[in-house]
């Protein structure tokens, strides 16, 4: 099924019964899973909100996917659930501290509790955006989206996340100008 477009899974989905609607929901948990996990992870920051969230996601795709209309790409539409499902349990959840976002740096052995510095004052630095721009420097530096996508995702216009994209890039640099 990894070859099948995301218009013929939907497609599939409508058109069969249970069964097959689990098959083909399997599939979009199999192609989206681990970025939608990602994503949540990136915003929320505490593993346990982050795994919630997720599990908020599932159910409402698989409650929505009968009525999704097809207007954007169906990852698309995933990615908006996602932020929008992280971004509400943020907000419920901001009488408690952050933890820390995990990355994992390429460390070369001769340097490598430089690189491990260098990679929590990155997380540090991106934990320390704005929401907003935090959220779209994730999707589109990390998550490797194109700015169409991610302001479909979203649901802003392609200019204004290139903004918050930019005003994320330079608030980092400031922040980590001791290390550039």
């Amino acid at each position: 099924m990894h070859a099948l477009t995301e218009e013929v899974l939907l497609e599939r989905f409508r058109a069969g019964d249970a069964a097959r609607r689990e098959v083909v929901f399997e599939e979009l948990h199999r192609r989206l899973g681990r970025g939608l996990e990602i994503v949540c992870r990136r915003m929320l920051g505490n593993p346990a909100d982050a795994e919630d969230a997720l599990q908020e996601v599932w159910f409402a795709l698989h409650r929505g996917l009968p009525r999704f209309r097809g207007e954007a790409k169906l990852s698309t539409w995933a990615y908006r659930i996602a932020v929008r499902t992280a971004l509400h349990k943020r907000a419920r959840a901001r009488s408690r501290p952050e933890e820390s976002l995990e990355f994992e740096p390429s460390c070369t052995p001769d340097d490598e509790a430089g690189e491990k510095e260098l990679a929590r004052a990155l997380d540090r630095a991106v934990a320390s955006l704005r929401p907003r721009h935090r959220t779209v420097f994730s999707l589109c530096c990390i998550d490797d989206l194109s700015r169409k996508d991610v302001a479909g995702i979203l649901g802003l216009p392609e200019g204004t996340v290139w903004t918050h994209l930019h005003r994320a890039r330079r608030e980092l640099a400031e922040k980590l100008k001791a290390w550039i």
